[in-house]
């Protein structure tokens, strides 16, 4: 339906020709067409809190130039919008499917796949916010997930100790079994005695784990079936054992399936896979103890 009325302006006088429909007449006629008016207006731009308490708040509002009428798209109600987002953050991580921050209070959120219970124990779902993880005075996280079907995560504190959840097929969590894990275990010692501590770095593959100490030996554990352990041998462990000649080390990496060692003296050495040439040896065999990079 379709409405207007007649307004007089000018009435008729002096014998003039008077109005042939009184004043505030209302007509209503049937619309032959769609008569409906949408909503016409625009989003203002973002305006941004300081940020408070590791989290800030960014506001913007709807300026509405032609409201709705006879059924047409209605304008957004409320025409505030404010999204909290997280600030002073101090560590950033991305893995295949999962997130992590960390901020200057050493406080964790985690968001993304959860397949594993990396991100929460309670249940294995998919986070799509960052949520805060119970996990105290974290100084790095290393994590490692490919394709959803495995994902390990280490987490170094502050105090040099390890910790670790997920995956655990070939015990790369260092806890001296192969059971997955859905609640955070602390990572044990050499060969399975006591806890590992004085950790200054982590560094996880597929499913091998290394562990960086203050004092710059190594050591490793988890699948070594391409030598990636440094150890010797090509055996799987679950438990950490020390990765040969690994001394003076001032950093670690890990591919999927191959390592790098860093010295102080600015040499590298590498061990494991190399069948694309990933150890820079000059050749394409897999190395089980360290080879220096030519």
């Amino acid at each position: 339906m379709r409405t207007r009325t007649f307004t007089v302006t000018t009435p008729s006088a002096n014998g003039g020709i008077a109005c042939t429909i009184a004043n505030n007449t209302t007509e209503t006629r049937t619309c032959t067409k769609d008569c409906s008016v949408n909503c016409i207006g625009s989003w203002g731009n973002w305006e941004t809190d300081i940020c408070n308490d590791y989290k800030g708040n960014k506001t913007r509002t709807y300026t509405i130039t032609t409201p709705a009428a006879n059924n047409g798209i209605a304008c957004p109600s409320p025409t505030t919008e404010t999204v909290i987002y997280h600030c002073n953050i101090d560590t950033i991580l991305a893995s295949d499917k999962n997130s992590y921050i960390i901020n200057k209070e050493k406080k964790m959120y985690g968001f993304g796949d959860n397949q594993y219970y990396q991100i929460r124990s309670d249940y294995t779902s998919i986070e799509l916010k960052p949520i805060q993880i119970s996990y105290d005075n974290i100084k790095q996280i290393s994590t490692y997930s490919i394709y959803g079907r495995i994902s390990s995560t280490l987490f170094l504190k502050n105090d040099g100790t390890v910790w670790c959840i997920g995956n655990n097929e070939y015990g790369q969590l260092g806890i001296a079994n192969n059971d997955n894990q859905t609640t955070l275990q602390q990572v044990k010692g050499l060969n399975g005695n006591g806890y590992i501590t004085g950790i200054k770095q982590i560094a996880i593959g597929i499913l091998h784990s290394l562990f960086l100490t203050n004092d710059g030996t190594v050591f490793g554990c988890g699948r070594n079936i391409e030598g990636q352990l440094g150890i010797g041998n090509n055996n799987d462990i679950n438990t950490l054992q020390q990765v040969i000649d690994a001394t003076n080390i001032k950093q670690i990496s890990t591919g999927s399936a191959h390592s790098l060692f860093l010295k102080y003296d600015g040499t590298v050495f590498s061990c494991g896979r190399n069948i694309e040439g990933q150890l820079g040896i000059g050749n394409f065999d897999n190395q089980h103890t360290l080879q220096q990079v030519k």
